[in-house]
């Protein structure tokens, strides 16, 4: 992310041209608005957080195609990978009853606050299920990778007390390449290991945590996720 203007004026136009990077951005904005200005930016975030949600609309979409598949084919995903399937029927969850939600307190649709209310817990309960699942995920895949980088950083500690010749350069490459996917998908943990105090949170009556730790939370997350997608 270290751009100049000149050069991070045009890929934040062409990073905005997308749903994913409109939304990262979008989210971002939202939740520093809140932390700095918490009483100031209603009438702003508002609708910049209704924007999200249509966005969320055409992400439902992206569920068909996956969930299109014979019994045979959906009992071996299964198998190989049980999280993949609970991330798939959590978002199947999630997309309808945020929508109902979304639609109710808008008045396209006629139901009570108390039913539109239960919908957004719900889809907000969908959605901390989906991210225990998706660290999962990710936890099983960075595991590896962190124990072959230590590995290699150990053994270019090891060559050089040994004096051995200078690292060769395509094996240099490689470990800064699996280096910049350890830290990556770190970032990526964290982020969503934030949200999940959100989702949790969003799915009880209570709402335990304080709209400024909301915000802060938020926007931690917010950045995390931003600078993955920039950075991709």
């Amino acid at each position: 992310m270290s751009l100049t203007v000149p050069t991070a004026l045009p890929k934040l136009i062409t990073f905005n041209t997308t749903v994913s990077g409109y939304d990262a951005t979008l989210r971002l904005a939202v939740y520093t608005l809140n932390l700095v200005f918490p009483n100031a930016t209603k009438t702003l975030t508002a609708p910049l957080a209704d924007t999200r949600y249509v966005l969320r609309l055409l992400g439902s979409l992206s569920l068909i195609a996956p969930t299109i598949h014979t019994r045979k084919a959906l009992i071996e995903s299964l198998r190989k990978n049980p999280t993949a399937i609970i991330k798939l029927y959590s978002m199947w969850i999630y997309y309808p009853t945020e929508h109902l939600y979304w639609l109710a307190i808008h008045n396209v649709i006629p139901m009570s606050l108390t039913k539109a209310y239960k919908c957004s817990q719900l889809s907000c309960a969908a959605w901390a299920i989906y991210i225990v699942a998706d660290l999962v995920d990710m936890i099983r895949v960075v595991v590896p990778k962190w124990q072959e980088l230590t590995k290699m950083e150990r053994d270019a500690i090891r060559n050089k007390k040994d004096d051995k010749a200078i690292e060769d350069m395509e094996i240099m490459q490689s470990k800064e390449a699996l280096k910049s996917q350890v830290q990556k998908k770190l970032i990526e943990i964290l982020a969503n290991a934030i949200d999940l105090p959100l989702a949790i949170n969003w799915s009880t009556e209570s709402m335990p945590i304080p709209a400024k730790a909301v915000a802060l939370l938020g926007t931690l997350s917010s950045f995390g996720h931003f600078y993955l997608k920039w950075n991709q």
